[in-house]
């Protein structure tokens, strides 16, 4: 878990703004990405939840093993952006799970709106 978040910490001292760079990136817990991420290849072990927020892009082989998931943020506009340009193995168990984040329904906690349920209008804005 540690080693995860300084590999992270490193990488964000060394690189520039607005994106980075890792050559692996392996996650055994949670990691919560941000900013644009370009990587050569990528694991989300068994116990790894991969909070993708902005865009990821892996250059070769990404593996998601079993008890692993790939998701996003409640909410998030831009959905799940993950470009993966070799090969992407999902073993059994694991999963790409964006169950329940999008806009929420009517009668939900959390929901202003009551019964009706959320959309976006013309300027973006949850309505």
């Amino acid at each position: 878990m540690k080693a995860t978040r300084l590999l992270f910490l490193l990488l964000s001292l060394l690189l520039p703004a607005g994106g980075s760079f890792a050559q692996y990136l392996s996650v055994t817990d949670s990691v919560h990405i941000t900013a644009i991420t370009t990587v050569d290849s990528a694991r989300v072990a068994s116990s790894g939840v991969l909070i993708a927020d902005d865009s990821i892009a892996v250059l070769g082989k990404m593996v998601i093993d079993s008890g692993g998931v790939v998701t996003h943020s409640q909410r998030l506009l831009a959905g799940l952006r993950l470009h993966v340009a070799g090969t992407l193995a999902i073993v059994s168990g694991g999963a790409i799970d964006v169950s329940g984040k999008g806009l929420l329904g009517g009668y939900q906690a959390g929901n202003a709106f009551g019964g009706s349920g959320e959309t976006f209008n013309s300027t973006g804005d949850t309505i």
